[in-house]
């Protein structure tokens, strides 16, 4: 989700009011991570007045989306928000997924096209992320908008033309769902969401729900390297879970969780149907090689 798009949202979410302009400098300038003395030394203004505004902003925003939002979560709440404005058209049809079988490989395609084997059960929705359909969207949108800028700005750092995806799912899932019911299921993911949600700390970076215990990290303007040290902080952190207020007779309380890695430089060379594939190769790889890993897959340009 760019700029222009969480504004639009705002903008239907407050309708019939509307912000003002120094409340749209502000929202513009976290968005891409200014701190409010960057923005007050940008912008003229005084710091103190430019921290008055964007708590006034906040507080505007918690009331029309009836929860409370913050500088840092704004992103993860404008696309909850999003799913939830998109939900009367994914009843009614399922975006496919991107692309067409490429030269990655027919079985690779086909295994992106469902992940798990099964639909996704009904707690899903229950989750407060993003779901397939708009992940898949926000990747089009990031390669495509990496591509034009790396080919505008020709000067641009390679790593911040970098796009990169995590893929990850919970080891053994099948095992755990075999043993506890829904509600249990479904806290436990939610405890799983919460603490990859809370290692993601730019505006851009994305966490979405993508599949049956499946999730989706798309880390904007990161290279391989960052997005494997992410993978396994993330991947250790979910293994030390105090798992709370579940029944977990007759299984281990450890959960593990695999993860796949690759990373791209967005440009017309490569398309985002190519990370996608690649990110669930490198998973399915963590997994063959018995979880509880991270395993990263260099992303193949186009021929």
């Amino acid at each position: 989700m760019n700029y222009q798009e969480a504004l639009e949202i705002i903008n239907r979410v407050l309708c019939p009011k509307s912000l003002s302009y120094i409340q749209k400098l502000v929202l513009s300038q976290s968005w891409e991570g200014k701190t409010y003395k960057e923005i007050a030394q940008e912008s003229g203004y005084a710091e103190d007045y430019i921290k008055e505004v964007g708590s006034n902003l906040w507080n505007l925003l918690s009331e029309a989306l009836e929860e409370r939002v913050t500088k840092k979560n704004l992103p993860l709440i404008l696309a909850q928000q999003a799913t939830r404005e998109q939900l009367p058209r994914q009843e009614l049809a399922e975006k496919p997924v991107i692309g067409e079988t490429s030269a990655v490989g027919a079985g690779s395609q086909e295994r992106v096209n469902n992940l798990s084997g099964q639909q996704p059960p009904s707690y899903f929705s229950l989750l407060s992320l993003p779901r397939r359909q708009f992940f898949e969207q926000v990747l089009e949108q990031q390669h495509k908008r990496l591509s034009q800028e790396g080919f505008y700005l020709s000067r641009m750092p390679i790593s911040l033309l970098s796009l990169s995806l995590i893929l990850c799912r919970v080891d053994g899932w099948l095992n755990y769902r075999q043993n506890w019911d829904e509600r249990t299921t479904e806290a436990c993911l939610q405890q799983i969401a919460l603490s990859l949600q809370q290692n993601l700390k730019r505006p851009g970076d994305l966490l979405a729900y993508y599949d049956e215990a499946t999730f989706a990290i798309l880390l904007p303007q990161t290279n391989a390297k960052g997005a494997v040290h992410l993978a396994n902080t993330l991947r250790s952190q979910v293994k030390n879970l105090e798992l709370q207020n579940l029944d977990l007779r007759d299984v281990s309380a450890t959960i593990g969780m695999s993860a796949g890695v690759t990373s791209l430089i967005a440009n017309s060379a490569n398309s985002p149907e190519f990370i996608l594939i690649t990110a669930v190769e490198a998973l399915e790889q963590a997994e063959l090689l018995g979880g509880d890993r991270v395993a990263y897959k260099p992303c193949p340009s186009k021929d």
